[in-house]
Parts: structure tokens; sequence; C-alpha cells
């Protein structure tokens, strides 16, 4: 989608080079973040070793910045970030993932990647022998429950009852205050919008597809303020960000 190509561009045009003091580290979405934490760990030590550098600045966007925060708290973490930029973290959750996790529907924030996206999980269920798309989610895909919100976000039930836990981003709030010993300067930036765009609570009834909506199938959704996918407080939950930008959506962040 060429998401990030104009932050590329810019870094280039300051000075920066491509494989000498410039790094991208792409990884597969389906993951749990624990693993891309460790995969981020092992690239730092080894820009590290090309550049000769101290310290590293990493640039986090969306669910990626979870497992920022997650190597930072890591036995392997080598106390190497400077600065940690982050970019539309959903650090309490991110209601929309619900549906995903729930039911194995996609239902994030643009439809073409939405689509993109349902499209190859589909067919990863299919070639892979799966009945539906859920089961496969449900196997092979912890990074949806992972973004799932650490409080309340269906309507008439309270957290931890009758939801999906998340454990994941329990622990990471349970040992922020790595953070805090760390040293890093962190940077957060995300959209608030003048509307409510974004998906924030849903109302919930007994499933008609089962085994889908195990939890409670979605026969309504509350929108908040947000950037269309995370919701502006549940970005802010740590701490309030560096700029908050006005009015953009997740993906141009």
């Amino acid at each position: 989608f060429n998401t990030y190509n104009n932050l590329i561009d810019t870094l280039l045009a300051n000075g920066y080079v491509e494989g000498q003091t410039l790094f991208t580290l792409p990884y597969d979405w389906e993951d749990s973040n624990a693993v891309l934490a460790t995969t981020l760990n092992n690239t730092l030590d080894t820009i590290q070793a090309t550049c000769n550098c101290s310290y590293v600045d990493v640039v986090a966007h969306g669910m990626s910045g979870l497992a920022a925060a997650h190597s930072v708290i890591d036995a392997g973490y080598d106390d190497n970030i400077d600065q940690l930029v982050l970019i539309g973290t959903g650090f309490n959750g991110v209601p929309a993932a619900y549906a995903a996790w729930e039911a194995g529907r996609v239902q994030f924030d643009e439809p073409l990647r939405n689509g993109i996206a349902q499209a190859l999980l589909n067919h990863k269920a299919s070639v892979g022998g799966y009945s539906t798309t859920f089961d496969y989610v449900q196997a092979n895909v912890p990074s949806f429950l992972e973004m799932l919100p650490g409080t309340s976000y269906i309507t008439g039930k309270t957290y931890p009852t009758g939801y999906p836990v998340n454990t994941y981003l329990d622990n990471i709030q349970d040992n922020f205050s790595a953070f805090n010993q760390s040293g890093i300067r962190l940077h957060q930036f995300d959209s608030n919008s003048s509307v409510n765009n974004t998906p924030r609570t849903f109302t919930v009834a007994a499933s008609t597809e089962p085994p889908l909506w195990p939890h409670g199938q979605i026969t309504g959704t509350t929108l908040g303020r947000g950037d269309t996918l995370v919701p502006f407080l549940r970005a802010e939950f740590f701490l309030s960000s560096d700029v908050p930008i006005n009015n953009i959506t997740h993906n141009n962040l």
C-alpha cells in the first residue's frame, strides 16, 4: 500500500542512508507481537553492529508499537533504544479487533485494506483445511486477540466477565514501569477527530452463527473520537501525545 514511502523518502532526503543508518522491519501481522518483539531486539543488535552506534531510534506504527513496548520489558532487551516514536498505537486496546477475533471478519478502518486482509485469511483457511475463517484465526492469528482492550467495551458486561481476555496487553500494562526506568525518550502521535468515527463500544446478543461470536454477536456499535481504528483515549492510556493530530485516519498518520 506504499504506506511508509513518504516517511522513508523524507528520512533519505535528510541524510539517512538505507542499510547504513536507516532500516525497515516488515513483519507478519498474523504472528503474536511477542514474536515481533524478539525479532526487533535481534534486529537492533544487528543494526548496532552495522552502524557502530550506541543507540537506535525506533518508529512504530499501530500494532507494532505494542511489540516495541514488549521488546523493552523483554529479557533480551540490550538497553539500545534512544527514542521510541509511537504512531497510532492502541495501548489500551482496539475495540474494532473484536469482530476479527470473535468471527474471523476484518472490520478495521479502510474498506480496501479490510477486503484484501479478509481475502487472504479466507484463502489461508481454505488451503489449510479449516472449516471456517474463524477457526483459522483462533488457531493462527493471535495478534487479533492481543489488540483487544483490557477494559470494558461491551455494553452490559463488566471486564473481564464474558470477555475474550487479553493477557498479552495486561502484561505490558503491568510492566510499563520498565519504560520509566529505561531512559528511553518516548514520543507519541495520535489522531483526535472532531467527529465520532471510531468504534468505541459494542452492543452484543447471543450468537446466531455458532461457533462464531462466542462472547456475543455485535448488534450495535457506538462511535467515538479517534483515527477510525484506534480510539483517541485508548491510544492515550500511558502518556499524552506529543502532537495530537486532528482528523486523520490511522493509515495516514
